[in-house]
């Protein structure tokens, strides 16, 4: 894979503010046309989910489009002292 010398990163945050610029720059990256259809879709299971599919995409069905999740990750939002400065070096 070509772009592997030019790795995008995408930071979620950035994603729920202003889904169509990131994807834009995520497709323009990656070589695929963007489409505004990548923007919203129909809330339901789909059929490519898979047997897991119960556990982990609960919000994901319930949505239509990218909106902050107000899931259990906020538990999550703590760092650890020892990895503050690798995050920062790694941040855009």
């Amino acid at each position: 894979y070509s772009k592997l010398d030019n790795p995008l990163v995408l930071v979620s945050e950035d994603v729920l503010e202003s889904p169509a610029r990131m994807l834009k720059a995520m497709t323009s990256h990656v070589g695929v046309a963007f489409d505004e259809r990548m923007l919203a879709w129909t809330a339901g299971p789909k059929d490519y989910e898979g047997c897991w599919a119960d556990l982990w995409y609960r919000n994901s069905r319930r949505s239509t489009g990218f909106s902050k999740s107000v899931g259990s990750h906020k538990m999550a939002k703590a760092v650890s002292k020892n990895i503050v400065d690798l995050l920062e070096d790694v941040h855009p």
